[in-house]
């Protein structure tokens, strides 16, 4: 599942840079380009080259994007957005010289040394600086969309588009509070600089994980992370709660870097549940969703019971009825706790997860 995910979203983002440079196609014919040469090529010629032109820095773009720009991150900000620029155009400009390179000696018949000159002359024409600058213009927008994407969730980034949450509506959704564990502990021992740097790796951990499972941020408190799903999304597969274990295990395989980095491998507890909460998009100047309702009130006070417990994930009567003896999960009921700042009680679960159960 991981695989093809990943694999997904490289395929994606050659598929728009290709459909970006047909785009571009589009605005040659409009008139943009006057070159002599260009006009002699068949229009099939020009449309593969296009097409070609596309798949290659897409190729390039999804490479750095996922390989190169993750291993950059904690380089001093002037450093990374200096490197970041000069290896997008590296790619831009290596991509369309290459794919002119290509051309020149299959379709026109050149030696390399001939073609290899040709393209050096290329690069000084006005087509060249024209295709060069939107591409790079359309590589800014997309890692602006990219970045807004990544940080807020798939299901947020559209809802704020098309202003969905304008009016408040109710909904009916699944609430996971995730906080770390001794928190106050690492803080004191580490610092606040290196305890930034700590909490962000862990997040960027979680984020990692939680595009396998459909899962929407909410919101980072401190060292806190609220994520949410719609509850028929997340119960499909019990994703909630897989999450949850599958974060766990993405730090025990990363643990030795944590060693080597922090000299502490972090531990996280958490809660679920769900009901209906009423959601909405504020109006003032920094936009956000806000959900509102007896939901996450419960969820919050559940998860102060994982310290009084000792337990690393509890459950609400409301989610606990989904384990059923075929999910690979087996229940505990706790209790009957009347939780604090509530007037009634509730159920509260602990959730353990079988040996060799598949994340």
């Amino acid at each position: 599942m991981k695989i093809s995910t990943q694999a997904s979203e490289r395929i994606l983002l050659i598929v728009v840079y290709i459909a970006g440079l047909v785009f571009f196609r589009y605005l040659m014919l409009l008139g943009t380009s006057n070159e002599a040469w260009v006009e002699k090529l068949p229009a099939p010629i020009i449309n593969l080259a296009i097409a070609i032109v596309g798949t290659v820095v897409g190729a390039g773009m999804a490479f750095i994007e996922f390989r190169i720009f993750p291993r950059m991150v904690n380089l001093p900000t002037v450093l990374f957005i200096g490197l970041r620029f000069f290896i997008i155009i590296t790619v831009v400009t290596v991509g369309i010289a290459l794919v002119h390179q290509f051309f020149f000696v299959i379709y026109f018949d050149q030696s390399l040394g001939r073609a290899y000159i040709e393209t050096l002359d290329f690069l000084k024409t006005g087509i060249f600086w024209s295709l060069f600058l939107y591409l790079m213009l359309f590589s800014i927008v997309l890692n602006v969309l990219k970045v807004v994407h990544h940080h807020i969730g798939p299901n947020t980034f559209i809802n704020y588009l098309t202003g969905k949450y304008r009016i408040p509506k109710e909904e009916d959704r699944i609430f996971l509070f995730i906080d770390l564990k001794s928190s106050t502990t690492i803080a004191e021992q580490l610092g606040h600089v290196k305890y930034s740097r700590f909490l962000n790796t862990c997040f960027n951990d979680l984020t990692e994980v939680m595009k396998f499972y459909q899962a929407e941020i909410y919101q980072f408190v401190g060292d806190e992370a609220v994520l949410t799903w719609k509850t028929s999304e997340g119960r499909r597969n019990l994703q909630c709660i897989k999450l949850f274990f599958a974060f766990k295990q993405r730090l025990i395989q990363n643990q030795q870097l944590y060693m080597d980095k922090f000299g502490i491998v972090p531990e996280f507890k958490a809660s679920i549940h769900t009901g209906f909460v009423s959601v909405a998009e504020t109006q003032g100047q920094r936009r956000e969703l806000v959900y509102h309702g007896d939901v996450l009130n419960t969820c919050a006070r559940i998860l102060e019971l994982c310290s009084r417990f000792k337990k690393e994930l509890l459950l609400s009567s409301s989610v606990a009825v989904w384990i059923d003896d075929t999910s690979g999960y087996t229940t505990h009921h706790l209790d009957e706790i009347k939780l604090r700042g509530k007037g009634e009680y509730t159920s509260v679960f602990e959730i353990l997860q079988a040996v060799g159960v598949p994340h």
